[in-house]
């Protein structure tokens, strides 16, 4: 990957090794420019990373033809009968295939003026967030992951087990900390002592993801995630990030995507290519 001046997390050895027991990469450069596509294979399906696809730095026509040609041929000599690539949202990528699938999809642009981003918020959610910061909660910043990690996977995996969700394991987390420590983020709401809400977040590029959250039954209560994305608003504006990524929900514009959508007044969606 050092070689094709692709600098993305999401194309690292090291994110790629967190989700794939084994991954693998395909790799293409000219003298126009490169293109990188991080997948893994069982028999003959082959799927690509949850924000990926073909990403590249040379939009040239020609450039991209020739990506889909050798990567077309692969998958006919490896016997891969059918393949899913969901896109990276905001970096080039090259579309292979056909369109499989369109999820809606939140995030906030950071590069909007603060009154617009003010007035994006719905009626509920300004009031939700009035209420958790005159209640005393407050939000904090951290890379400390030995601090947070046992408290954040407590309700993260009581959560998961509500909503009949299998959650992944703690070992998964341990991992994570140890070989994205760089790119990692910690948000935390919290009065005094006491924690409400634990938020892992990853850094790339100017873009920050939301990634994985807990939330205690009173942070609920007290509409601590309210409080934290709004306050993750202003703060990552004020250092110079461009995006804050809320993500989908889990099925669709269920509840956890209207609770996202409650901070915008923009449509997007994340998009599926593939055969």
């Amino acid at each position: 990957m050092s070689e094709t001046g692709i600098s993305t997390v999401f194309c690292s050895w090291d994110f790629s090794n967190l989700y794939f027991s084994d991954p693998k990469l395909f790799a293409y450069r000219d003298s126009l420019g490169a293109a990188a596509f991080v997948f893994s294979r069982t028999d003959d399906t082959l799927r690509g990373l949850h924000y990926g696809g073909v990403v590249t730095n040379c939009p040239d026509q020609a450039f991209c033809a020739d990506v889909v040609a050798q990567l077309t041929e692969y998958f006919q000599t490896e016997g891969v009968r059918s393949y899913q690539m969901r896109n990276h949202p905001f970096l080039s990528t090259i579309k292979v295939g056909t369109l499989i699938k369109e999820e809606p999809f939140v995030f906030i642009d950071l590069t909007r003026p603060s009154k617009e981003l003010d007035a994006a918020l719905s009626k509920q959610h300004r009031r939700c967030i009035r209420k958790a910061d005159e209640s005393g909660l407050k939000v904090v910043y951290s890379d400390d992951g030995r601090k947070y990690l046992n408290i954040f996977y407590d309700y993260y995996q009581a959560r998961q087990e509500q909503m009949d969700v299998q959650p992944h394991a703690y070992a998964f987390f341990e991992q994570m900390f140890k070989s994205l420590r760089d790119h990692l983020i910690i948000g935390v709401v919290r009065q005094a002592d006491q924690i409400f809400a634990v938020s892992l977040l990853l850094q790339d590029l100017d873009h920050v993801f939301m990634t994985y959250g807990g939330m205690s039954d009173e942070g609920y209560e007290r509409y601590a995630k309210h409080l934290m994305v709004s306050d993750m608003m202003l703060r990552f504006k004020s250092i110079g990030f461009t995006k804050l990524v809320l993500g989908t929900g889990n099925n669709g514009k269920d509840s956890i995507f209207d609770f996202k959508r409650g901070f915008v007044n923009r449509e997007h969606s994340v998009l599926t290519y593939g055969v």
